[in-house]
């Protein structure tokens, strides 16, 4: 994997106006952030969370894990399957603009996409 960096991770959380961007891996471990207070602990419960929601959707048959939208009341955390070893988990206050960074975050994952799979 070419190493993501950090600039480009700045560049994803300036294009989708979020507060913090981590990339980790299948195992939680962090890849690269943003640069926010305990991005490691985040990576790692981001990763729990995307194990747990493959093998959700993996028993009921509705095929590959794509993205994990966790809505509170003034908050947003976007969970996007990057490739089968890599994640991406956008942080954003601003859930007004929901469809906007959805495909924002789309668009950015498929320009990073290539570059992490060489």
């Amino acid at each position: 994997m070419n190493k993501i960096t950090k600039e480009e991770i700045l560049e994803i959380l300036n294009t989708a106006n979020l507060e913090n961007v981590l990339l980790f891996d299948s195992e939680g471990k962090l890849v690269e952030s943003s640069g926010f207070q305990y991005d490691k602990n985040f990576a790692a419960m981001n990763g729990v969370l995307a194990t747990m929601c493959t093998e959700m959707i993996a028993e009921l048959e509705y095929g590959e894990l794509q993205k994990v939208m966790i809505q509170a009341s003034t908050g947003l955390v976007l969970l996007n399957k990057v490739n089968k070893d890599y994640y991406i988990a956008s942080f954003t206050k601003d859930i007004s603009k929901i469809g906007i960074l959805m495909k924002t975050v789309d668009t950015l994952i498929n320009n990073i996409t290539p570059q992490i799979n060489k």
